[in-house]
């Protein structure tokens, strides 16, 4: 059932325009077959900048709607909120609330709790930001919001300026109803004029405790100008419990008498419930704000959000055409429906333990059928690491990854040797778990994730039902592994920032490659910023091999003829792989080690061998030229689920 409110302006006088005497009234109507045909228009009551809430909960108030609105273009002074208890087919009188919040929103909690946030209506209404709570919204003292919450979210809402005769933003309210270990909190965010220089930004609060406190509010914009501003601030939270936030934003545009004259719309989400947020990040074309004026000199007073799971549904005014115009867009965090505790932009990276010299592993989240909305994620691991006996070697993780959980399962895929075109590969040799930490607080920490490697006879017989199917599993080479009853847990951070832009992330050189004409070989990059450019590091999984005064390359094999894994990594010396045609790697290989993931003071290293010059020569391939004459070509294996399909 879709509810539509509209904000209607009797005339008492015939007059034109607004007039003193003019009075509002807030029309309601019903949908039941998506908005195709509408019905039971009624009398919502209400007044200027009336905003609602739909109870969503299984609870005794599911279908309850709660509306609360301004203390002016109100015929209801000094009421400001009313509600339907029957799913909307009538609506109470008006009713006097506490501090009568203005210019903000209503929420409904996961208990059906709501929530109406605004500036205190009694007071200056712009400079003190308050929260209601009620708890009781079917007993029949209703409204009760005996709870009442100061929000400091680092100076006043405000209006004028870039938006002469209208709000800059309103105050939003928001309570996580996920499943989520974040369930329960609320939050807030607005437009707020922090006073000083700084003309205008974006704050955002959090509550863990159903509002009844908030921690220190945190600037969301990451621009370092005062002059820009950020306005009309909007939030949405996800039922996975991702929370969006967007705003216009006057960056980098041009000025007249110190007012930006051009917008656009900026993005910016947390999946860890508002502790961390990813870059600012522009969504739409720049646009004129000055102009289109229909018949205030404004663009209303705010935008509106809706999040699902996959991304945020926005309409938002703008005068592309000359004139104001309402626009919908689509924001995706992601090309492909994320995990919240596996979100690929922060997953996708290298991590080590920094007391485990030279190991790690490199994540990428795949997509392999870009064409299909529907296709799964795959969470990828390659782990460069050594054997008992300190030999370097590697093996694989790879797994569907799930919507929810916080942990991941993979067969360990351990190289056989056997690169014969009838051979197997890869067999599997154990069970890996990797798992998102929690603070103290039950939070998940950021920055931090936890691998626990058991290649034990207990798991051997999971490990067979997970695999044998594919006819991989062998039971002897899980026995005769190197590794085999080796179970160790460690913890692993990122060695480079997670937190990298998208354009970073999707470029084609931060894609996992393969040679084509090899077997079970390939190279995972991780790009990232070194000062001005974008540089690589990158481990190659490979065997070892030689190569001729010609160029040739040549496995070496053992006396029965398997190859022996091994892995190099490389780091970018020259070139800035978002621009150069090529770059230039400096090639290293390691000389042995202490073991798996051993932590120990001592570190026998790696040594330069060399260098490569790697140059895109197609829409999809790498040529490699090493120092030493071998020349290797690379394609993608699949396309990162951040970004979805990287030609585009």
């Amino acid at each position: 059932t879709f509810f539509y409110q509209s904000l209607e302006v009797k005339d008492n006088n015939g007059e034109p325009g607004i007039q003193s005497d003019d009075f509002f009234q807030v029309d309601q109507w019903q949908s039941d077959d998506g908005g195709q045909t509408w019905k039971n228009k009624i009398n919502a009551y209400g007044g200027d900048k009336s905003w609602i809430a739909i109870d969503q909960s299984d609870g005794a108030s599911r279908g309850n709607i709660y509306a609360a609105w301004n203390v002016a273009g109100n015929p209801h002074f000094p009421n400001t909120f009313n509600y339907s208890v029957d799913n909307g087919m009538s609506f109470s009188l008006p009713e006097q609330i506490s501090n009568k919040p203005v210019f903000g929103t209503v929420a409904v909690g996961f208990d059906g709790e709501v929530y109406v946030a605004g500036g205190d209506g009694d007071v200056d209404q712009l400079s003190e930001i308050k929260l209601l709570r009620s708890n009781n919204p079917t007993s029949q003292m209703f409204p009760d919001f005996e709870q009442v919450t100061a929000v400091d979210l680092g100076g006043p809402i405000s209006s004028g300026d870039v938006n002469p005769f209208g709000l800059l933003g309103q105050v939003w309210v928001a309570a996580d109803k996920s499943n989520r270990h974040t369930r329960g909190n609320v939050y807030f965010f607005s437009s707020i004029d922090p006073l000083g220089r700084d003309r205008l930004d974006v704050n955002f609060a959090r509550s863990i405790n159903g509002g009844m406190s908030f921690q220190p509010y945190k600037r969301i914009n990451q621009d370092t100008d005062p002059r820009n501003r950020q306005w009309f601030g909007t939030m949405a939270v996800a039922p996975n419990g991702r929370i969006d936030l967007i705003w216009l934003d006057t960056r980098g545009f041009e000025r007249a008498t110190g007012l930006p004259l051009s917008s656009r719309l900026f993005y910016s989400y947390s999946y860890d419930g508002g502790i961390t947020f990813s870059e600012n990040m522009p969504i739409s074309q720049p646009f004129k704000n000055f102009i289109g004026y229909p018949v205030q000199r404004k663009m209303g007073d705010y935008i509106d959000m809706v999040a699902d799971n996959k991304g945020a549904h926005i309409a938002y005014t703008a005068t592309f055409t000359g004139g104001q115009d309402v626009y919908y867009l689509y924001a995706k965090p992601a090309a492909f429906e994320e995990n919240p505790y596996f979100p690929s932009h922060e997953m996708d990276g290298t991590w080590f333990n920094p007391e485990v010299p030279r190991q790690g592993v490199i994540s990428k989240t795949l997509v392999p059928d870009i064409d299909n909305p529907t296709s799964k994620v795959i969470n990828f691991d390659a782990v460069f690491t050594e054997d008992l006996a300190g030999n370097p070697t590697w093996f694989i993780l790879q797994n569907i990854q799930p919507v929810a959980d916080d942990f991941i399962e993979f067969a360990i895929m351990y190289p056989t040797g056997d690169l014969s075109s009838a051979g197997v590969s890869v067999r599997p040799i154990g069970l890996a778990t990797k798992s998102r930490i929690y603070d103290e607080q039950g939070e998940l920490k950021k920055n931090i994730v936890e691998y626990e490697f058991n290649m034990t006879a207990d798991v051997m017989e999971k490990v067979m039902n997970m695999t044998g199917s594919s006819q991989v599993f062998d039971a002897d080479f899980y026995t005769n592994s190197p590794f085999y009853q080796t179970h160790k847990k460690i913890s692993l951070t990122p060695i480079i920032a997670a937190e990298k832009a998208r354009n970073i992330h999707c470029n084609l050189h931060n894609l996992a490659l393969i040679n084509p004409v090899e077997k079970s070989e390939g190279r995972v990059p991780v790009a990232f910023n070194s000062g001005a450019q974008t540089v690589m590091f990158m481990a190659d999984f490979t065997y070892k091999k030689t190569v001729d005064e010609a160029g040739n390359v040549s496995l070496v094999t053992d006396a029965n003829g398997l190859a022996s894994p091994t892995w190099r990594v490389m780091n970018t010396t020259s070139g800035d792989v978002m621009s150069a045609e090529s770059i230039i790697n400096e090639v290293f290989l390691p000389i042995g080690g202490n073991g798996f993931f051993n932590k120990t003071e001592s570190d026998p290293g790696i040594i330069s061998v060399g260098t490569e010059k790697l140059t895109q020569t197609a829409e999809l391939e790498f040529t490699a030229e090493g120092s030493n004459g071998s020349i290797e070509k690379l394609i993608p294996v699949a396309f990162n689920s951040y970004c979805g399909d990287t030609r585009e």
